[in-house]
């Protein structure tokens, strides 16, 4: 049974290709965020350029922070006993983080480039990018580990399981 378990989270990873993750979150946040930015001005959308007030932002693939959601979803599928309802439930709650937060960030970068000029945006982009991309998805995993009650260890759980059953 445990076998079966593993092949199957291994299938998935497999054949649920990054670029699935790209396509679903770059137009969920570009539409989000300009929705959001109607409650600040006048903005248009065209193509992936957002046109607020008097600026240009081009909306790529790495605003929606799309390695931040394979990220989660690569945790959840490697990490041991969880069953599959549990892992939808778990990657759902943590997309929604990572999508609200994001959205957030982007908002607020936007502002921040009407209203200071591109120099601050850029200080504030790169900052919170890094902490986005890295810290930020080891905070949801550990929050969504509390709260789920998850006592396995993504990959060492199996490999440490695997190893006992050879030995």
């Amino acid at each position: 049974m445990y076998i079966n378990n593993l092949i199957t989270r291994l299938i998935l990873l497999v054949l649920i290709p990054i670029s699935l993750f790209e396509i679903l979150s770059i137009n969920i946040t570009l539409y989000l965020s300009f929705f959001l930015l109607k409650l600040f001005g006048s903005v248009f959308l065209i193509d992936n350029f957002i046109f607020f007030k008097n600026i240009i932002v081009q909306f790529i693939p790495e605003c929606s922070a799309y390695l931040a959601y394979y990220l989660l979803f690569f945790l959840i599928i490697t990490t041991k006993d969880i069953n599959f309802k549990k892992r939808i439930k778990i990657f759902l709650l943590g997309s929604l983080i990572i999508l609200l937060v994001n959205l957030i960030r982007i908002i607020i970068l936007i502002l921040i480039l009407d209203k200071y000029g591109l120099d601050l945006f850029n200080k504030i982009h790169i900052l919170t990018w890094s902490l986005i991309g890295s810290i930020f998805v080891a905070l949801i995993w550990i929050f969504l580990v509390k709260i789920y009650n998850i006592n396995s260890i993504p990959i060492y759980s199996d490999f440490t399981y695997l190893i006992r059953k050879i030995i």
